[in-house]
């Protein structure tokens, strides 16, 4: 398995270049996990488009943070007229919805919630198109004589796209 390959590399990299000690930057508790890891097996091109429960527990916890930081501000009760939830018809963004309010007002929050897929998916994922003033700065940046267009025809940006494209051998 790929994962396993990975392991076996870095941990045969390590060992040969044990001698240059102020190189390693791994603690033995360290190396002693890497050992251990193993691939998760549900880690596939099938699962791609689902929440892993590790992101779960990462919006969740993202959440319980938000809450502890912004107390001030968040009310540990949901209520219709403070919150708006919105998530894409995508089994993934349901569940992180799902995680983050459960984050946010405890188990099962999202019942309580009762969020549903917003119809209108481009308002969630490029919310800026619904922006008066953005989209008169987009347009303005056309104009060849826009700060933008001056940036993206300058020396500087063609010899910084120069060297990412042609130069990184």
């Amino acid at each position: 398995m790929i994962g396993e390959k990975v392991r076996d590399a870095v941990l045969e990299n390590f060992k040969r270049y044990d001698r240059d000690r102020h190189l390693n930057q791994l603690c033995s508790d360290d190396l002693e996990l890497l050992k251990k890891w193993r691939f998760d097996q549900n880690l596939t091109a099938a699962y791609a488009e689902y929440l892993t429960v590790q992101g779960w527990n990462d919006m969740k916890y993202m959440a319980i943070e938000f809450q502890r930081t912004f107390q001030n501000l968040i009310e540990p009760r949901f209520s219709r007229d403070k919150f708006k939830f919105g998530f894409t018809d995508t089994q993934r963004t349901e569940a992180s919805y799902k995680a983050f309010a459960e984050g946010l007002f405890g188990p099962n929050a999202e019942g309580v919630i009762n969020a549903k897929a917003e119809s209108n998916q481009s308002i969630l994922l490029r919310p800026y198109e619904a922006c008066p003033e953005f989209l008169k700065q987009e347009e303005r940046a056309k104009d060849q004589n826009s700060e933008y267009s001056k940036f993206m025809n300058s020396d500087v940006y063609k010899k910084v796209f120069k060297v990412g494209i042609y130069d990184s051998e």
